[in-house]
């Protein structure tokens, strides 16, 4: 069964979307150059928790341990994270983007006491890994436990190119670097869309030749409101 997820986010600011005069207007913003993106290269984990019944109270009072635990530990590593929900029937995502694999199990290990309580709590029922194929190699016997669905990250993705200071590794020994207060992380407030798609059989060709045609007219038209897109 071949599924495709599409990754894509736009900036929740109408300033920074509309010109002024143009408000409520969809006009194209068109990009002058192709400096405003870069290739997208980073491991995204989806996971979705189930909360149990008369639980809700509990799991939610540790969701900040979480965002606390990363916001320490996590600088050379972590892109985004934080959660969404809970939806009326108790289900939370959590959405979380690192620049490798390596930093995806740095964040389990950093966050490993927390995630065992919350699981008295919550049961994660869906789970989706996405990147690039090598950098989810890394990761398929570390996480096999939580049964994951792998999704090879497809050539073209792009992210906004925004000026890092992050080193580009996690330290090989885990420990844990103290940065300056808030400096590294400022808080998210992208909308993100995660459509996912079940291929018809026999379209599998088909589809795939769509695929750059999306990302071409995103990188033509949405400078000024796309953080990231691709499959």
């Amino acid at each position: 069964m071949k599924l495709f997820t599409l990754r894509f986010a736009t900036i929740l600011s109408i300033a920074s979307i509309f010109a002024p005069g143009t408000e409520g207007k969809h006009t194209r913003s068109r990009s002058r150059n192709a400096t405003w993106y870069e290739d997208d290269t980073t491991v995204t984990l989806v996971p979705k928790f189930k909360i149990k019944e008369g639980m809700r109270e509990q799991y939610v009072a540790l969701l900040p341990q979480f965002i606390e635990l990363v916001k320490e530990n996590e600088e050379e590593g972590c892109v985004f994270y934080g959660f969404v929900g809970p939806t009326e029937d108790d289900y939370v995502i959590c959405r979380e983007g690192y620049i490798s694999g390596e930093a995806v199990l740095y964040h389990l290990e950093n966050v490993g006491d927390v995630l065992n309580e919350a699981l008295q709590y919550a049961d994660i029922v869906d789970l989706m890994v996405q990147g690039p194929a090598a950098e989810l190699e890394k990761l398929k016997e570390r996480i096999a436990h939580l049964d994951p669905v792998y999704y090879p990250l497809i050539e073209g993705s792009i992210r906004r190119n925004y000026t890092h200071s992050r080193s580009g590794s996690i330290r090989s020994n885990h420990t844990r670097s103290k940065s300056p207060p808030a400096t590294w992380y400022k808080n998210d407030t992208t909308v993100s869309l995660v459509p996912k798609f079940k291929i018809k059989e026999g379209m599998k060709e088909q589809f795939l030749a769509l695929l750059p045609q999306a990302i071409a007219l995103v990188k033509e038209n949405e400078a000024d409101g796309c953080v990231f897109y691709g499959f």
